[in-house]
């Protein structure tokens, strides 16, 4: 698993260098005679791998969590001590030290061995210099002598004053011994039921806790040379975050400053003391993070308001969003003062709440204003991750024609896995030149190599169709795709609402590629050649929406297949229409699209689960009529074929 791990850390890189395995697999699927042209087509693209900051760190925890678990096996292996691994370390990694029982059980050791004066003295040396840093011309001897904080020049704050006093008890310095004692205790008794705080000896001059210990301490070296072998990953992860971090508080208060005058007037000063370096945070309180939300990502009170949760009240199959819905509605009166107990339509009811109901314009507004900016956060936080500018000047030194590429910070909220055609000027003309993009966002993805062999099957079917003036046009397979030369970038791209729209063979085309696809890794699976995927667990079926529609495509594509791989190689769709009817073609596009349309999103599986128990409702009677359907137009097309081959 550490080697899978460490292979999506550096994915961007592993992927260029593992790309010519699935080459060898396309030549295999496709024959030998177009070797050239598949080598070609593969090298008419940048191939970037990525991860999402959020999916990096997971990652990350998950390789210091196997790193940490394999050195704590050795520890545990190398004890005669009665301990597990769960004695010992708990469930915790070592990234989390002060979580470790084995952690606290050797700073005991440590304690003990140092004797009361010593832990005496070392607990005045450390309240000695905390109170220098307030009182600067303290002297050792005069503090030993301090009896309390009165005695000291002048007042401190609460906090301050608390740690000094604190200090200035001598008694707490074997406190905190016995505090640790107590926390270590269910592993001494481990050792010995009968330990107590005063026979500690017994136990600490046993030579299998010296040997615990200082295998522990081996761990803990071989985990920093761990860390430092990976440092880079480590430090940007570290950069990252800092990163998530200033700018999660910069645009959230811009948010916030938007919407003032949504809190009321009395409880607005902890905004103004922190803008004004009076408070370290504002955060705490309760009008901004309920009303308003306490980050950018969190739904905030008001939003229950909006015009799509009035519609949810009314759904009779959503009781419990209602709830949800309702219930936050008596919290906002709540918080402003309106307490009628917990029965939301008294709320609904009562004039007083009339008044301060929120409209949907003040609701749209904190929506949009919100959205606003987290679209903002998350395009400066796109460029300004290290990887993601690397990537970016990689593609911006290609001298690509089209700047209005996709690898922007629309995929920190719609991560996914494309191909990108763009279009290059060489010494022949204009030709095609894609970005290839994998989203390595899932450790636990057993199907990636399939996912990216879909992807490769489109960027060998892409070709430059027209370029007319400014414009140009990209047929892969049997679908169009464009844009536009000599644009400029956006300076900012939408991330929060993302609009899809389908194009005319768009489904028919991926579903055809789905099927091509899963022919080439059921070579791959074949020879047992797994790539991305764990050896054993890796599955090239039942992986993508696609599916859902090969019930329409698939005899289709058994039947014609010689003439479906044709048609789409260099934008040959003529191929195809002369084998079966363009109209019978289209019909069956239609079907395709009418199915999307029926049973799109969770109807597909409301669809199934009718099937599966053979009911006879709506549903399932327009799903069989389109089975119906789909058999006339296979008909029509083997007549199609039939009849022109006697011409």
């Amino acid at each position: 698993m550490l080697d899978r791990i460490e292979m999506f850390l550096d994915c961007n890189e592993v992927l260029k260098r593992k790309i010519k395995i699935f080459k060898e697999y396309f030549i295999k699927y496709y024959g030998e005679e177009r070797r050239e042209e598949i080598e070609r087509q593969f090298s008419k693209a940048i191939y970037i791998g990525y991860m999402t900051p959020q999916c990096r760190r997971n990652a990350l925890n998950k390789f210091i969590k196997e790193e940490s678990s394999l050195l704590q096996d050795v520890v545990v292996k190398k004890t005669n001590l009665p301990f597990t691994k769960k004695d010992l370390f708990d469930t915790y990694a070592f990234d989390s030290l002060n979580l470790l029982p084995i952690y606290h059980l050797e700073k005991l050791k440590r304690e003990h061995d140092k004797g009361k004066k010593e832990r005496l003295r070392e607990f005045n040396e450390e309240g000695y210099e905390f109170t220098k840093r307030f009182v600067k011309d303290l002297s050792k001897i005069k503090y030993l002598l301090l009896k309390s904080v009165d005695q000291l020049p002048r007042k401190f704050p609460d906090v301050i004053q608390d740690n000094i006093e604190y200090y200035l008890d001598k008694s707490n310095a074997e406190h905190e011994y016995q505090r640790l004692y107590k926390k270590v205790l269910p592993l001494l008794q481990k050792i010995n039921p009968n330990v107590t705080i005063d026979n500690l000896d017994e136990i600490f001059n046993n030579k299998d806790i010296d040997t615990l210990l200082e295998s522990y301490r081996e761990a803990l070296q071989q985990y920093e040379l761990f860390r430092q072998e990976h440092k880079n990953v480590f430090r940007s992860d570290e950069k990252t975050e800092e990163l998530k971090g200033l700018l999660s508080e910069k645009f959230y208060i811009m948010y916030v400053r938007n919407n003032i005058d949504l809190i009321p007037e009395s409880e607005r000063q902890p905004l103004y003391d922190y803008l004004d370096g009076k408070t370290k945070s504002f955060y705490h309180n309760k009008y901004f993070s309920e009303i308003l939300g306490y980050n950018l990502q969190s739904t905030s009170i008001l939003e229950y308001f909006s015009e799509e949760n009035d519609l949810a009240l009314t759904d009779p199959n959503n009781k419990w969003k209602a709830d949800s819905i309702k219930r936050n509605r008596v919290e906002y009166f709540k918080l402003l003062g309106i307490d009628l107990g917990e029965d939301y339509e008294a709320y609904v009811n009562a004039s007083e709440c009339q008044k301060i109901w929120p409209s949907k314009q003040i609701v749209q507004r904190v929506i949009d204003t919100k959205n606003k900016y987290l679209n903002k956060y998350n395009n400066e936080l796109f460029l300004g991750i290290d990887e993601y500018r690397e990537i970016r000047e990689k593609i911006d030194s290609l001298d690509l024609l089209d700047k209005e590429d996709s690898f922007n910070a629309a995929l920190l909220t719609d991560s996914g896995t494309f191909v990108n055609p763009n279009i290059r000027m060489t010494d022949e003309g204009y030709d095609t030149f894609s970005l290839f993009v994998i989203s390595f966002n899932n450790l636990n993805d057993d199907a990636l190599d399939h996912h990216i062999v879909h992807e490769l099957n489109h960027l060998f079917e892409l070709m430059l169709n027209k370029v007319n003036g400014k414009e140009y046009e990209m047929l892969v397979g049997w679908d169009y795709a464009g844009g536009q030369i000599d644009n400029e970038r956006k300076e900012e791209v939408e991330t929060v609402n993302i609009d899809k729209k389908k194009r005319k063979y768009e489904l028919f085309n991926e579903i055809i590629n789905e099927l091509i696809a899963q022919g080439i890794c059921e070579l791959m699976h074949n020879d047992g050649v797994t790539v991305f995927d764990e050896p054993g667990n890796s599955r090239y079926k039942r992986t993508t929406s696609y599916e859902d529609y090969l019930v329409l495509v698939k005899d289709f594509f058994a039947e014609f297949k010689e003439p479906i791989l044709e048609s789409r190689r260099n934008g040959n769709i003529e191929v195809i229409f002369n084998e079966v009817g363009k109209e019978n073609f289209d019909e069956l596009n239609s079907l395709i699209i009418e199915f999307y349309e029926h049973f799109k999103e969770m109807k597909i599986y409301k669809l199934l689960s009718a099937l599966k128990k053979n009911e006879d409702n709506e549903m399932t009677r327009i799903y069989y009529d389109l089975l119906d359907r789909r058999d006339k137009v296979l008909e029509n097309m083997r007549n199609y074929k039939q009849e022109h081959k006697t011409l």
